[in-house]
């Protein structure tokens, strides 16, 4: 079961595979280092996460490059009325498709 609020941010750090490529070799031998731990671990595909996240409701706003080869991933959820979260978007993020006005709230 899951369990998310209406209105949030999602936020993920840590190294990703992209197009199933890791982006370095230290990335690669931490993959091999976390499964010889337990065999379900491991860096995660991007595209595969992503989609997951899309698929509970969730947008990517970011993809950021940080240090030791990680990156920090933000998510929006959708419903989110553009206003609430001014402060962490771009100013060209108010797009009424992304960020709907639900019924009976005041326009942002």
């Amino acid at each position: 079961m899951a369990v998310r609020k209406e209105r949030g941010l999602l936020l993920v750090y840590g190294p990703f595979k992209y197009n199933g490529e890791f982006t370095t070799d230290s990335n690669a031998h931490f993959d091999l280092w976390l499964k010889a731990r337990d065999p379900v671990s491991g860096v995660r595909d991007f595209e595969w996460v992503n989609e997951l996240a899309e698929s509970a409701g969730l947008k990517l706003l970011e993809d950021n490059d940080m240090p030791a080869n990680n990156q920090m991933l933000v998510w929006i959820i959708r419903l989110a009325p553009p206003g609430r979260y001014a402060r962490f978007l771009d100013p060209g993020w108010s797009n009424p498709d992304i960020f709907p006005q639900r019924p009976g709230e005041p326009a942002s």
